[in-house]
């Protein structure tokens, strides 16, 4: 049997499909919206749903050297958001070398080499739908200094 789905927003036609299933995907923006559906005999059910944009979590990124500079650590610091999402956090070296990202649920990076650079990425998930963003790209810089206690150079 073929189902006749009418989309409204806020009281507007938006858009007509049909589906023999009864089911359908539409693509929508936020706002307020009125699901009709009608089948071979006219007989008719409406659904509503309100459709909202969640917020994109605030977070920052740090690094810190230790171990006399030996090694490089990077945090996330704990997100803020309204909506309670589910976290992953993911860093990947580009420079000197690329190599494949390392995705983990800790905000921790340790034992990271120095002169390195690495893209930063919080991956944020609600309702099993999940978003990337990019926090920026971090140089862990290679400090040196030499015989002469007023001498320090910064490495890249």
């Amino acid at each position: 049997m073929v189902i006749l789905l009418e989309l409204y927003k806020s009281g507007t036609f938006v858009s007509r499909a049909t589906t023999q299933s009864g089911l359908y995907t539409f693509t929508l923006d936020d706002g307020a919206y009125e699901v009709k559906a009608i089948d071979g005999n006219n007989c008719n059910k409406t659904a509503t749903a309100t459709i909202i944009q969640l917020p994109t979590p605030s977070v920052t990124v740090t690094y810190t050297l230790y171990e006399c500079g030996a090694k490089g650590k990077v945090v996330f610091s704990v997100p803020q958001s309204s909506v309670t999402y589910t976290y992953q956090y993911s860093l990947q070296q580009f420079l000197p070398t690329n190599k494949a990202a390392v995705i983990q649920t800790g905000r921790e990076f340790t034992n990271l080499p120095v002169g390195a650079s690495f893209v930063a990425q919080v991956h944020y998930s609600y309702a099993g739908k999940t978003c990337s963003m990019t926090i920026r790209d971090i140089e862990i810089p290679n400090i040196t200094a030499d015989n002469n206690p007023d001498s320090l150079s910064r490495g890249f």
